[in-house]
Parts: structure tokens; C-alpha cells; sequence
């Protein structure tokens, strides 16, 4: 293999790591704030329901947000995964992740719409460096068929 075919595999490589380190870490801070969050939300709503009940409205939200940020936080941890097989399968690993995170966003989208307004330009800027990626593996793919058998 080439320098350049090696140089675009760890592009591949530390980008799919990058976006795995991030989407946990950004997630985790969410996570980690989102009781409050979710207090304040009902504080600014006026809710008039009693205190059970109130409880009950926290509790649920809590765990869906726990489910959405707990997936996405699994996302990230595949996508650091995904960084460590990138050698063995490019294209697929790439293209993977690419539409693993491309589908995730249009779930949480059409869970909550506010999530792209929110975060539209973190989750532009994944989706290129996963575009990048995935332009950096089959790179390396095609280079890699290329190249003739080395003698045995």
C-alpha cells in the first residue's frame, strides 16, 4: 500500500473516532443536565396538576430523554467501534456510519423537530466529517485493489 492509501485509512480512521468522541461527550453533557432542563421547562409552563402527578409528567420525560441521549450516546460508542475495524472493511464501515447517524437524526427529528434547528450545525459538521470519512476509505479501498499481490 501506498503512503497517501495509508495517510487517507487514518483520516478514515480518526475522523469515525472523532464523531464517536464527541457524540458521547455531547450527549452526556445533555444527559447529564437534563433534569433540569426538564424542571425548568415545567416550571415555565405553569403546570396546575398536583405533585404526583407533576412527578409522574418528570418522570416520563426523563426517561425518554434518558432512551434518546443513551442511543445516541451508543452511537458514538459504535462509531468508535467502527474506528477500530475501518481497516478491515472501508467502504462498509464508513458507509455505515454514515447512514447509522443519517438515521438517526431523522429518528430524533421526527421525535422532536427542535433537535435540528438546535443542533444543525454539529450535526452538519458530523455528517461531513463522515462524508470525508467515507471519501477517505474508499480511497484507501480502491487503492488497496489496485495494487498487485506481493510475491510470496
Amino acid at each position: 500500500m501506498s503512503d497517501t492509501c495509508s495517510r487517507e485509512l487514518k483520516v478514515a480512521r480518526r475522523l469515525l473516532l472523532l464523531v464517536g468522541v464527541l457524540t458521547i461527550l455531547f450527549n452526556a453533557i445533555l444527559l447529564f443536565r437534563a433534569r433540569d432542563s426538564i424542571r425548568q421547562v415545567m416550571e415555565d409552563s405553569n403546570l396546575t396538576f398536583d405533585e404526583e402527578k407533576l412527578q409522574q409528567i418528570e418522570e416520563d420525560a426523563m426517561s425518554r430523554v434518558v432512551l434518546i441521549h443513551g442511543g445516541q450516546i451508543g452511537l458514538g460508542a459504535l462509531f468508535m467501534v467502527f474506528s477500530l475495524l475501518v481497516k478491515q472493511f472501508p467502504a462498509e464501515v464508513t458507509v455505515l456510519s454514515l447512514v447509522l447517524y443519517i438515521g438517526a437524526t431523522f429518528a430524533l427529528v421526527m421525535f422532536d423537530p427542535m433537535t435540528l434547528q438546535n443542533e444543525a450545525p454539529i450535526r452538519i459538521a458530523f455528517v461531513v466529517a463522515l462524508v470525508w470519512a467515507m471519501m477517505a476509505a474508499i480511497t484507501y479501498a480502491r487503492d488497496g485493489m489496485d495494487t498487485p499481490p506481493s510475491p510470496a
